[in-house]
């Protein structure tokens, strides 16, 4: 006689999250929205939230997607609007 156990975990482990901080430009910062699962995608531009009636885009290359998936921050300048651009630093919280 056979018994057939289907045993399943229920706990799953959180996706890591991606901390960004905006350097302040002109008197303002802005807010960028980066997930671990954009990175991991293969999504490599993303818009800094409008902010004081403009917008900045980051984008980031292939050897840094790698090094922030492995945990190492990342500082990317972003595009020019209104005459400034803005530091982005990127890193993986475990």
């Amino acid at each position: 006689m056979w018994i057939l156990l289907h045993v399943t975990c229920s706990a799953q482990k959180e996706e890591p999250r991606i901390a960004s901080i905006v350097a302040v430009s002109a008197n303002h910062e802005h807010i960028v929205d980066v997930t671990y699962r954009h990175v991991e995608s293969g999504l490599r531009t993303f818009n800094l939230l409008e902010k004081e009636g403009h917008t900045h885009t980051v984008s980031l290359t292939a050897e840094q997607v790698s090094l922030l998936l492995l945990g190492m921050p990342v500082t990317v300048e972003s595009t020019m609007s209104v005459s400034h651009t803005h530091q982005v630093t990127l890193r993986k919280q475990d």
